[in-house]
């Protein structure tokens, strides 16, 4: 008697992206619910904030100004700083942007492994920063939402941790090909069920639209996203680095309550863009970021509107940089200025 093989494939495990579907379901669902407290810290920040005193926001007059920096933060480019000396060196023949974890290696063992800079993003605390940013302080792991039939339903916080958390355990040293005089640090995790493709790629929205992109820190140039990743990105005021924890995360629709969470800089920016309406300077302060935390894979094609190059016209960089606009279908711009 003949065998039929089995319609059924071998379960391995979800995918990255159901992962990160479930984890981004969950936090939205919370980070919607209204928050009459949240409301109150924002209605402060807004009527105390010395250029608006003269509004005399008393009441429920705050929230015109509050709906009106929304829309300007919904509508602000969702930018990646890069190096054109790095990405455009050579031709660029990579499909999609891989984040930090994508682009780190395996252990003798098959273990995951992180790598970092040294100087200024030690793996380690980079990796702990970003596990804490993603998981602590959002309360208790969120229930799983039971569905009938065949359709999964979504998994509890536990579950999605479990593949997300990349839980640093010893650091060591290892040459740095890019740089020889300072060696990365590695560090590996402790999760053997740890999938490098769920984490993060983080970006930020350019709310001040600075012609260097929203911190040139990372790199005078900069993509500039499609506006499809924005609705289901996660939001943090500052860079994240320096946050202790998820406690004040935000999603897309309650994007303007970043206002009660901004230090007094990032405030004063956000006001002075999103309801004056100035134009602001470039910035490498870490604290002016509005970040945006992306869980989805970011290919090239259909993904990048823009790519805004720092660099001479006619340079290898400009070759390169078009050569990859072409093929991706982006529009290739030029910055007047260096950074």
């Amino acid at each position: 008697m003949t065998m039929t093989k089995s319609i059924w494939k071998e379960v391995k495990g979800p995918s990255a992206g159901l992962v990160q579907q479930h984890l981004v379901g969950a936090r939205q669902e919370a980070l919607y619910r209204r928050n009459k407290n949240l409301e109150a810290q924002v209605a402060t920040a807004l009527r105390e904030h010395a250029s608006l005193r003269h509004l005399k926001l008393t009441g429920d007059k705050w929230l015109p100004v509050y709906r009106k920096i929304s829309e300007q933060l919904q509508t602000a480019d969702l930018t990646i700083n890069f190096e054109a000396n790095r990405w455009f060196a050579s031709e660029n023949k990579y499909e999609t942007y891989a984040q930090q974890y994508e682009r780190s290696a395996r252990a003798a063992d098959g273990s995951a492994q992180f790598a970092g800079d040294t100087k200024l993003n030690p793996a380690k605390i980079r990796a702990d920063a970003d596990d804490k940013i993603t998981f602590k302080g959002i309360g208790s792991a969120a229930p799983a939402v039971p569905q009938r039939g065949l359709m999964p339903g979504r998994q509890g916080l536990d579950r999605t941790r479990g593949q997300m958390e990349f839980r640093a355990g010893v650091q060591s040293s290892a040459p740095n090909p890019n740089d020889a005089t300072n060696a990365h640090t590695i560090v590996d995790s402790t999760n053997r069920h740890f999938n490098p493709k769920t984490k993060q790629v983080f970006a930020a929205l350019n709310y001040g639209r600075r012609l260097h992109g929203s911190n040139y820190g990372y790199g005078g140039s900069h993509l500039v996203l499609s506006p499809k990743f924005k609705v289901n990105a996660l939001y943090y005021g500052g860079d994240t680095f320096y946050h202790a924890d998820a406690s004040e995360q935000l999603a897309f629709h309650v994007i303007g309550a970043v206002t009660a969470f901004a230090k007094p800089v990032l405030l004063d920016a956000i006001i002075a863009s999103c309801y004056l309406g100035s134009r602001l300077e470039d910035t490498n302060k870490a604290e002016m970021l509005l970040e945006a935390h992306l869980f989805t894979e970011v290919r090239f094609t259909g993904c990048i509107e823009q790519i805004v190059l720092d660099a001479p016209h006619g340079s290898v960089f400009h070759d390169n940089a078009r050569k990859f606009a072409t093929k991706h279908g982006a529009r290739l711009v030029l910055t007047d200025s260096p950074a």
